[in-house]
Order: structure tokens, then C-alpha cells, then sequence
């Protein structure tokens, strides 16, 4: 079958694969390290006007709402005239910005998403650090 490719041992590594799993970590661990490794790239790739003006509106959704999504986020950027990010997953780096910046936490429910590009996929739900903080 010309244009396949095996997918199993010995195939060169992919895009997100440049090292190989070290066998010290549990693959949760191993997971978490290239999560992290991606969001790293994905932001250096974000243009930083961009990344500004939607942290700013995504700490005011949190500073409103005691629960909101990354779809919630993107409603509001919308309003504020900002605009939609240029790839889906920039908003990866936002909602993680957040995190990082003690402002939500992921919870570990989830809510289907209201964007039709989604086709009724889930979301995760964030909890506000931040509510009524200035």
C-alpha cells in the first residue's frame, strides 16, 4: 500500500518525538514533559501583540466568572475586538498562561463546546482564582 508509513519500531521519530521516552518517568510523567515542550514551542511561535491582548480579556473572564472555557475566552476576545487566534490550539497557550499565573486551575470536568468547527467536542472547564480580583 504505497503512501503508508509503519507507525511502529524503528519509524523516525515525529515532530513532537525528538527524544526518546528515558524509561525513568511513568508515561504520565513522560506525558507532562512533552505537553510542556509543545505549549513551549506553540508560544514562541505566537506573535506577542497577539498573546498580550488575550491574556488581558482571558483575566477578565476569570475575574467575572467563577467557571469558564477556553470557547467562553474566545467569545470574549470577539467582543473586545480581538482577534480569533490564526491556529486552534493558541488557545492552549493562553488557558496555560493562566494556570501558570495562579489565576484558574483546569478542573477535571469538561462541557461541550459551543463552536460549530468543534463538532460538539468537549472543553475542559477552568475555575477561577482570580474572581473579583482586580
Amino acid at each position: 500500500m504505497e503512501g503508508l508509513t509503519w507507525a511502529g519500531p524503528g519509524r523516525p521519530p515525529g515532530p513532537d518525538e525528538g527524544r526518546a521516552y528515558d524509561g525513568a518517568r511513568s508515561g504520565l510523567e513522560w506525558g507532562i514533559v512533552l505537553r510542556d515542550e509543545a505549549l513551549e514551542r506553540l508560544t514562541r511561535r505566537t506573535d506577542p501583540a497577539w498573546l498580550r491582548a488575550a491574556l488581558h480579556v482571558a483575566r477578565q473572564v476569570a475575574q467575572e466568572r467563577r467557571e469558564f472555557t477556553a470557547d467562553d475566552v474566545r467569545d470574549a476576545l470577539v467582543r473586545h475586538g480581538v482577534p480569533e487566534p490564526d491556529h486552534p490550539r493558541r488557545m492552549a497557550v493562553v488557558m496555560s498562561r493562566l494556570r501558570r499565573a495562579g489565576v484558574a486551575r483546569a478542573t477535571d470536568r469538561v462541557r461541550t463546546s459551543t463552536r460549530a468547527v468543534r463538532h460538539a467536542g468537549t472543553v475542559r472547564v477552568w475555575e477561577s482564582l482570580a474572581r473579583g480580583r482586580p
